[in-house]
């Protein structure tokens, strides 16, 4: 059987790397809710475009953006189109693209 997701929430304690579970949910198109203190976050995750950005610090913000994705299945629907296009930016044939770009071989 196939197993379907509404959302991942991403809890993260103190500031770390951005972590591959939610790479990996962002390639199967599940919506994400973050915290905003990810290292990095901001050239992943656009708030409300591609992910939900929470303040880290801030329990009520965390439920009122749970609150909206499980009742907005437009932005559900939207988020997840988003996020599983911006991930293929990180594939490993894009990465190495930009690499080969960089050091110009």
């Amino acid at each position: 059987g196939s197993c379907h997701f509404l959302l991942m929430l991403c809890p993260i304690l103190g500031d770390e790397d951005t972590p591959n579970s939610l790479l990996e949910a962002m390639s199967y198109g599940i919506p994400c809710i973050v915290p905003d203190n990810l290292l990095f976050i901001d050239e992943l995750i656009v708030d409300g475009h591609n992910g939900l950005l929470y303040k880290h610090d801030d329990k009520y913000d965390l439920a009122k953006k749970i609150t909206l994705l499980i009742n907005d299945r437009i932005l559900r629907k939207k988020i997840s189109f988003n996020a599983s296009t911006k991930v293929l930016e990180f594939s490993p044939d894009s990465v190495m693209e930009k690499w080969a770009s960089v050091l110009k071989i």
